[in-house]
């Protein structure tokens, strides 16, 4: 007997899920790391001061991509996809452009002379920003996959766009949570 298209839905929801919870456990040890590293030695940061001003605009613009994500989906929850290829395709180029941003950040850093060896703060500061990053490359294939499959008329299957823009949300959340650890506080 062969699944229904909604049972087949339940099941890559409830999978993505999981892995996200995975995903979620490893952010979680990062951040507790950064937090016990962080109390244990006040004035750990030394002179090395995060662009605030910078990073927060490249929040935004991982925000914003969450907004044109969120459009699309809601396109094809009512069962069109007329401008489905420029959401994702917006989305697309937002994350790049978080990424790109992101690099030119820890480039800037590094010039000041803040690299992994510099002590605890560096360490775990390129480690939790990696690994984001890491996941945003993630995030970038799956949209270009879902951007391709945006060109299919009418849309067969629903479930990678839905799939995707679940694990999408997810590293923008994450990024929100890191965002204010290391920056804001």
């Amino acid at each position: 007997m062969n699944p229904s298209s909604e049972e087949k839905f339940l099941i890559s929801k409830v999978g993505m899920l999981i892995f996200l919870g995975t995903e979620a456990m490893m952010f979680i040890t990062l951040l507790a790391a950064y937090s016990v590293l962080r109390f244990a030695n006040p004035g750990w940061q030394g002179p090395y001061h995060l662009p605030i001003l910078m990073t927060s605009i490249n929040t935004l613009i991982l925000l914003s991509s969450s907004f044109f994500l969120h459009q699309a989906q809601t396109m094809i929850n009512k069962g069109t996809n007329q401008k489905l290829f420029s959401k994702i395709g917006i989305t697309l180029v937002l994350g790049i452009i978080f990424l790109v941003l992101q690099g030119v950040e820890w480039a800037k850093l590094i010039r000041e002379g803040l690299v992994l060896k510099t002590g605890p703060f560096a360490s775990t500061f390129f480690t939790l920003t990696g690994f984001h990053g890491l996941h945003v490359l993630v995030g970038l294939c799956v949209l270009l996959f879902l951007l391709m499959r945006s060109k299919q008329q009418p849309l067969k299957n629903p479930t990678p766009f839905h799939i995707g823009s679940m694990y999408w949300h997810f590293v923008d959340a994450v990024w929100i949570v890191i965002f204010v650890s290391l920056y804001l506080t």
